[in-house]
């Protein structure tokens, strides 16, 4: 199982902050399990896959950690 934690905005969009997906043995794209992202400029968003920085393109599979959120800054 892939476990998917979401932040701010993107849980909001996708309407769960955490969630288990099995995959059944095979790998999918960030972006395929992360739809809502798929359109957002990379500046946008973090994606991380087991704590290391990743992208939407990355390919996961079952046991893998992905953490996806708004970039945060400010003045």
């Amino acid at each position: 199982m892939v476990k998917i934690r979401l932040l701010g905005w993107i849980a909001d969009r996708e309407g769960y902050r955490e969630k288990e997906i099995s995959l059944g043995g095979k790998k999918a794209k960030i972006r395929e399990l992360v739809p809502s992202v798929e359109t957002e400029p990379p500046d946008r968003i973090v994606v991380l896959v087991n704590h290391k920085g990743a992208s939407l393109d990355t390919e996961v599979s079952d046991d893998d950690y992905v953490a996806v959120m708004p970039v945060v800054g400010g003045g």
